[in-house]
């Protein structure tokens, strides 16, 4: 049993209540925040796949994108104030439990640290990506607040799913919506 992919396409997770110009994220918590990201990936035309289940070992990794010969993974953070502590230690935990663990693990090309918190700090967040990268040659890539707002203003469907038309009207940018 997955709620997360149980749940009926047009059946947001996030109930009504006020709303300001912030999308709810941290109203989703991380499952829900994990489906947001599947679908913002099958949205850029990637078929990614849930990687584990709930109680399984999943290595620090929610979803994965492969064709068989390469790979990128994705972590998906819906943590009020993630920073570059996390992300350091959320790095040495890839790094220990799916690059050196398990060498039988397809080996990405990038790490995608998915996270509902704007990103500052861009020198500290730039050396943990440069170390990570200098040790294991897989690039560390970042999804924050203002990017995943940027995406999803032109994604009514996903936000309407998750957070209710009401939000999604409100949030969205409607020049694109077929409203016959």
């Amino acid at each position: 049993d997955v709620p997360h992919l149980d749940t009926a396409y047009g059946s947001h997770l996030v109930e009504a209540f006020q709303y300001s110009l912030k999308l709810p994220y941290s109203a989703l918590k991380g499952l829900g925040f994990e489906r947001l990201c599947f679908h913002l990936l099958l949205s850029f035309g990637k078929r990614p796949r849930f990687f584990g289940e709930s109680g399984q070992a999943q290595f620090g990794i929610d979803l994965i994108v492969s064709d068989g010969d390469q790979c990128e993974v994705y972590q998906c953070k819906n943590v009020a104030g993630y920073n570059e502590t996390n992300l350091r230690e959320d790095l040495k935990k890839f790094e220990r439990e799916w690059l050196h663990n398990r060498s039988d693990l397809l080996r990405p090309k990038k790490f995608i640290l998915c996270t509902t918190e704007p990103l500052t700090g861009r020198d500290e967040w730039d050396r943990e990506k440069n170390q990570f990268f200098d040790r294991t040659k897989v690039r560390v890539e970042e999804w924050d607040r203002n990017m995943l707002d940027g995406w999803l203003r032109s994604q009514p469907d996903i936000v309407s799913d998750l957070f209710g038309d009401d939000i999604a009207e409100r949030f969205c940018n409607r020049d694109t919506w077929n409203d016959s």
